[in-house]
């Protein structure tokens, strides 16, 4: 069922020239689509090196987000799978990031006081504390909810350091998937706006995502549904350490 998100999340990365998601949650995202992969179909997914596909996956394992199990007619065959918890992990986080992604589209004197926060401001918009994108993405979204945000204002808003924050506007400019404007009210200060196609990408991808949860049965305001896949089968064997 989610393997329309995967393909619609490699489209993404692939029409931005940017990755989309930390490598960690690239490898949760392919098992939640694929239910399982073996440990070189898995790292296909991850922009990482393999040794450092390697050292992930053994984290991911230790924090018990994923299940490696062996064949039990090859014990040299493993597979690699989401617990079931973390696949409902996944699709609450992701209904979670579809209402801060529906507050940040709406306009900024929408009126409705259950969109708007405090004092009638709307929320800012902090979408990697649901999912974890990479910097570069992060700088993307910020700028599709705040248009015409300034430099500052865009480091303040990713989780990421000042340096890296600079960095990934910087390679974005240069990318042509942002735009570069001067602020009318001081030449001094630069404003930075999203370009129409990296917002036209992002809107397509988010809608792709955002159909697939209302198939699932879920709707925004709603507890995570069950998880998409049913429980694995008893394994033959479980991974003892190795990989």
């Amino acid at each position: 069922m989610a393997q329309r998100i995967l393909k619609a999340i490699h489209e993404l990365s692939r029409d931005l020239g940017i990755a989309i998601l930390t490598p960690e949650y690239e490898i949760l995202v392919a098992l939640l689509a694929e239910g399982r992969l073996s440990p070189e179909a898995l790292c296909a997914h991850a922009s990482i090196s393999r040794s450092g596909f390697f050292h992930t996956i053994d984290r991911m394992k230790h924090r018990q987000l994923i299940a490696c199990e062996v064949d039990g007619r090859d014990r040299r065959r493993k597979t690699y799978r989401l617990h079931p918890e973390t696949a409902q992990m996944i699709v609450a986080r992701l209904m979670q990031f579809r209402r801060m992604f529906a507050l940040a589209e709406l306009p900024r004197s929408t009126g409705d006081d259950a969109a708007n926060g405090p004092n009638g401001a709307r929320p800012r918009w902090r979408g990697d504390r649901v999912l974890n994108i990479t910097c570069e993405y992060q700088v993307l979204l910020y700028l599709l909810a705040e248009p015409g945000a300034s430099n500052g204002e865009i480091v303040n808003a990713v989780s990421a350091s000042p340096t890296k924050a600079h960095a990934a506007l910087a390679r974005l400019v240069s990318d042509g998937l942002v735009n570069r404007e001067d602020d009318p009210a001081d030449k001094r200060r630069k404003r930075y706006l999203i370009a129409d196609s990296a917002r036209s990408a992002v809107q397509r991808t988010m809608a792709t995502i955002f159909s697939w949860l209302d198939e699932i049965g879920s709707a925004p305001g709603d507890e995570a549904p069950p998880s998409p896949y049913a429980p694995a089968p008893r394994p033959a064997g479980t991974c003892a350490g190795g990989r």
